[in-house]
């Protein structure tokens, strides 16, 4: 018989810790990070990402990432998305 060992087991106090390094990165990251639902519409974004672009979290919540940045469109980072979303990843 396999013997299973588990790997993933937090408590709700390191859960909480790892949700906060986690919002902490992102907000202090040197690049920008965008999260995008499934029908590529813009979730929340990183400061860095805002100051690059120009545009304030709060106006572009709900919006399409392809309408925001046509340039993406049939891009390596368009297919790296898809990619990601249908392999249930991070790119």
């Amino acid at each position: 018989m396999k013997k299973v060992i588990q790997t993933n087991i937090c408590s709700d106090e390191e859960k909480i810790n790892c949700g906060m390094i986690f919002h902490n990165i992102f907000l202090d990251s040197e690049i920008g990070l965008i999260i995008v639902d499934s029908d590529f519409c813009i979730v929340n974004w990183n400061p860095w990402i805002g100051k690059y672009t120009g545009i304030a979290i709060d106006d572009i919540v709900g919006e399409k990432l392809i309408e925001i940045f046509p340039v993406l469109q049939k891009s390596s980072v368009e297919r790296a998305v898809v990619s990601a979303m249908r392999n249930g990843l991070s790119s």
